[in-house]
C-alpha cells in the first residue's frame, strides 16, 4: 500500500475484517508512519520501494557540465516552485525538468519567461536511466508538505517512498534532495547525498555550484549512492515479501 484511502476504497477498507477472515490478511506498506495512517499494527510489513539496477550503468562521466535534471511529477509542492527560485538566483545553470506538464498550474509558482529552465515534457520510464547518466546533479527539491499524485488533496510528505529516488541511487549520480524525515533512514547527507532545507534557497544554490565547480570531490557520493541502490531492488523486495 503506497497512501491512505479516501471515498469508497476507505469504506471497503474499514470493512476489511468484516469481509474477510483476518487470517488470510496481511499488508505491504511502503513506510512506517502509513501503518499509523492507516489503523494497522498487526499482520503489517514496511518495504520502501525500489528499482531495477540492471537498468543503470554505473558510469562518472557526465555528458552535461552545467546542467541540473529533475525527472517526475510537477504537481504542487514537488519540484517547479523550488527549482524556479533556485534558478533565478543560478542564471549561469540550466535546469531541464522532465514530467507531465499538463500539471502545471499557477499555484506552482513557475515562471515560464526563467531562460535557464526547460520542460522537456514527458519521457517514457524506460528512458530515465539514460537521460540520468547524462548529467552531474539530480534534484530531489521536494518542499516540507505536498500532496500526492493520485490523491490530490492528500499530504503524503510524511509516509511516501518515490521510485525516482532509487532510481537517482542507481544512476550514481550526485543527489541533491530536501532534507525530509521520509526518506532519511536511505539518504545520508554528505555519504550518498546533500540534504538541504527546503526553504533555504542560498542553500540549495551554494552545493548546487560547487558541486558543479568540483565534481572529484563529490565522487565518493556517486560511488555511495550506487551502492546504496544494490539495497534496494525489486528482487530482494519480493524476496522479502515472500518470506514474510
Amino acid at each position: 500500500m503506497h497512501t491512505e484511502m479516501t471515498g469508497i476504497t476507505k469504506i471497503i477498507f474499514n470493512l476489511r475484517y468484516f469481509l474477510i477472515n483476518k487470517k488470510y490478511i496481511s499488508f505491504v506498506v511502503i513506510h512506517k508512519y502509513l501503518k499509523k495512517k492507516l489503523g494497522i499494527y498487526n499482520n503489517v510489513k514496511v518495504l520502501d520501494d525500489a528499482v531495477n539496477i540492471n537498468n543503470f550503468k554505473f558510469n562518472n562521466k557526465d555528458e552535461y557540465r552545467n546542467r541540473c535534471v529533475y525527472t517526475g511529477s510537477f504537481v504542487r509542492g514537488k519540484s517547479v516552485e523550488l527549482i524556479s527560485k533556485i534558478a533565478k538566483k543560478t542564471p549561469n545553470i540550466n535546469y531541464d525538468l522532465y514530467g507531465n506538464t499538463n500539471t502545471l498550474n499557477p499555484k506552482n509558482n513557475y515562471n515560464k519567461k526563467q531562460k535557464n529552465i526547460f520542460l522537456k515534457g514527458y519521457a517514457p520510464y524506460n528512458q530515465i536511466p539514460k537521460i540520468l547518466n547524462k548529467y552531474p546533479i539530480l534534484l530531489m527539491p521536494y518542499q516540507s508538505s505536498f500532496v500526492g499524485v493520485l490523491i490530490d488533496s492528500t499530504n503524503v510528505s510524511r509516509y511516501f517512498s518515490p521510485l525516482k529516488l532509487f532510481d537517482y541511487l542507481a544512476a550514481g549520480k550526485i543527489i541533491l534532495a530536501s532534507n525530509l524525515n521520509a526518506y532519511s533512514h536511505i539518504l545520508k547527507h554528505k555519504k550518498n547525498s546533500i540534504l538541504i532545507n527546503s526553504k533555504s534557497i542560498d542553500k540549495w544554490c551554494y552545493y548546487i555550484n560547487t558541486t558543479l565547480k568540483n565534481r572529484k570531490k563529490f565522487n565518493n557520493l556517486r560511488i555511495n549512492a550506487f551502492k546504496t541502490a544494490k539495497s534496494y531492488t525489486w528482487d530482494l523486495r519480493v524476496k522479502k515479501i515472500l518470506e514474510y
